[in-house]
């Protein structure tokens, strides 16, 4: 199996923005080298934030919601969101956005390839 990992920290007053990942600050493109993403957060400072996902296709210009089988958000602290597939690339980009924020923000992700 190989993966990278990646950990970010937002302070609650940048939360609205959200986080973009992209070959341009992650200092690689998922989709040369990855087929899945694991997602994680903290709980926000305590409260009951949510997070949400949207995935930028290979070849596009565009974000798109994924959606889990639970619905669209995660909860903070709580969930992990698995997106991906076992063949082909799914995402090259990724945007996280983040709810009910009532502190700090971490993230941990993890680019996956199973198959290596």
């Amino acid at each position: 199996m190989q993966y990278k990992t990646r950990k970010y920290e937002i302070a609650q007053a940048d939360a609205g923005a959200g986080l973009v990942l992209s070959p341009s600050n992650l200092g690689f493109n998922p989709s040369n080298e990855f087929r899945k993403v694991q997602i994680s957060t903290n709980d926000f400072g305590g409260g009951s934030g949510t997070f949400t996902l949207k995935i930028r296709p290979v070849g596009s210009t565009l974000f798109y919601d994924f959606i889990t089988q639970a619905g669209a958000a995660a909860t903070a602290g709580e969930d992990i969101v698995i997106a991906g597939r076992d063949v082909d690339p799914l995402f090259d980009a990724l945007h996280i956005t983040f709810g009910g924020v009532s502190g700090d923000i971490e993230v941990n992700i993890a680019f996956i390839d199973e198959s290596k």
